[in-house]
């Protein structure tokens, strides 16, 4: 969805619009027309604007969520990420396999990493495929 699309979607639905992107080029282009924006620390970039015709829009930016993935430690024995001792192994679950049985996929190691703390996963599986006992 383009900015003008979003901006325009949130007029006519009355709705907060959310962009999954992390292209500089769209979040230049919303700076451009927002009345004022707020990064919120957490990935994700608020904007919001009145029209000429006085219409107000909302519109976010997230960045894509996914890159690591938290597991609860019976997901990650199932996989065979980790043995009954939780240590790792050599990786016999796919990418797919470890996504589907993910909790919950976030776009850094911190991020995922405190979102396991507080919601008591004990795993985080990064990008390249390893491992990380949350503790």
């Amino acid at each position: 969805m383009t900015v003008e699309k979003a901006i325009a979607r949130s007029i006519s639905h009355n709705e907060i619009v959310t962009l999954t992107s992390l292209d500089r080029e769209v979040r230049s282009a919303l700076e451009s027309e927002c009345d004022d924006w707020c990064d919120r620390g957490d990935g994700a970039v608020e904007y919001w604007g009145t029209t000429e015709d006085g219409d107000d829009w909302r519109v976010h930016v997230r960045e894509p969520v996914g890159d690591y993935l938290v597991l609860e430690a019976s997901e990650a024995r199932r996989l065979g990420l980790i043995d009954e001792d939780g240590n790792e192994l050599e990786h016999t679950a796919t990418k797919a396999q470890i996504e589907a049985a993910a909790v919950k996929g976030l776009p850094t190691l911190a991020a995922a990493q405190e979102y396991a703390t507080i919601y008591g996963a004990e795993y985080v599986v990064d990008p390249d495929g390893d491992t990380h006992f949350v503790g």
